[in-house]
């Protein structure tokens, strides 16, 4: 009695087939470009598995409903149903959206009904396309190009980094892989898909120029990015220093704006037999670790320190950046000699202790009875010391 009993309650649960739930509703769901989506339809009952089942996609061109497949066309390899081993969940996750992937889908149960999903599909809009940007930085520093989407969780298929090639008028993809950007350039996205900003590091003054952030179509930001480069305060202009043997110089040397770093600089000194430059190094030679730069935290100071001055270091010295950025100085080094200020003393000390001594001399002679002698040998009543 209680199998029969049993055996009625599963034939009752059968008899009552899958029906969908919000039958005939419209559902909207939305997504971002290069994302997934799960297109929600479902039994009431999700142990119950609907007869027949239909995934379809309206295409507005051709005003058609055309069944969603995924061995080929539009969802080849993207789309998949996720039951969760419930026979009653007919969800559809479609996987890599894309821009086309947009519009009216229907969830088709056969006997069982049927339902509507609009998706949309977010795709990236770029902050201020289409409005150039003015970007400063310095030479050897760094810069951060900013270009994302005003969704930022959304990823665009595609986009590229390009520089205006001023000579052929092209734009040129910048790549980190070969060229001028070798090792210099990468995206910094702060672990958002949509942020597409490229950091340039080391900068030169090459760098100069217009880029773009292309997403292709009208969806692109331009940048004009000026490359500060040193310009040397003084610069053309001859400076005279003076300093004493055995103590230390400071030779001044720095950008106008002390932030900006050159890309290369020397400091030599004219040797004059050979009327040359020759280069300064810590390393050998005459300045042997007798020389540092003192920058002071600004990368623009390429002032020069000499340590224990000798005689030979006077001379004309030069701050080259190359071409004509440069600056000369004329250094006068000043003989010191450290035992003169001691003569004088010296001479006061020995002039004084010949007074002492003749002092002492005299006075010692003064108070000895056996040095007064009286003579009156010659009459005239005169006494003589002797």
């Amino acid at each position: 009695m209680l199998l029969t009993f049993y055996l009625l309650f599963i034939g009752l649960h059968v008899s009552e087939g899958c029906t969908l739930k919000d039958s005939q509703k419209t559902l909207i769901s939305e997504a971002h470009k290069g994302e997934s989506v799960l297109l929600p339809c479902s039994c009431t009952d999700l142990h119950t598995k609907p007869e027949g089942l239909k995934w379809m996609k309206y295409y507005t061109k051709s005003s058609t409903w055309e069944e969603i497949s995924s061995e080929s066309g539009q969802f080849r390899n993207r789309v998949q149903l996720v039951n969760g081993h419930s026979p009653g969940n007919l969800s559809l996750l479609i996987s890599h959206l894309t821009e086309e992937d947009r519009g009216d889908y229907q969830c088709n149960a056969d006997k069982s009904g049927y339902l509507y999903v609009s998706l949309y599909v977010k795709v990236c809009s770029l902050e201020n396309s289409g409005v150039p940007l003015s970007i400063s930085a310095h030479t050897g520093g760094s810069v951060l190009l900013p270009c994302y989407c005003t969704d930022q969780h959304t990823k665009p298929e595609r986009f590229t980094w390009n520089k205006l090639n001023i000579t052929s008028t092209t734009w040129e993809v910048i790549s980190t892989e070969s060229g001028q950007y070798r090792n210099r350039v990468q995206l910094v996205n702060g672990h958002s898909p949509g942020n597409l900003s490229l950091l340039i590091s080391h900068l030169i003054e090459e760098d100069d120029g217009w880029y773009k952030c292309d997403l292709g179509g009208s969806e692109q930001i331009v940048f004009n990015l000026t490359v500060t480069v040193c310009s040397l305060e003084n610069c053309g202009i001859s400076l005279s220093i003076s300093a004493h043997t055995g103590g230390s110089v400071l030779l001044p040397c720095y950008c106008i704006d002390q932030q900006t770093k050159p890309d290369t600089f020397t400091w030599k000194k004219l040797n004059i037999t050979s009327t040359t430059w020759d280069e300064i190094s810590s390393e050998s030679g005459q300045y042997r670790n007798r020389v540092q730069l003192v920058n002071g935290h600004s990368p623009g100071n390429l002032s020069l320190l000499i340590s224990h001055l000798t005689e030979e270091d006077g001379g004309w010295y030069k701050c080259d950046l190359g071409g004509s950025e440069h600056i000369v100085l004329k250094l006068t080094v000043i003989v010191s000699s450290q035992s003169l200020p001691f003569v004088p003393f010296a001479l006061v000390t020995v002039i004084f202790l010949h007074i002492i001594v003749a002092v002492v001399y005299h006075t010692k002679r003064n108070k000895d009875p056996a040095r007064v002698h009286y003579s009156t040998a010659d009459g005239d009543g005169v006494v003589r010391l002797e």
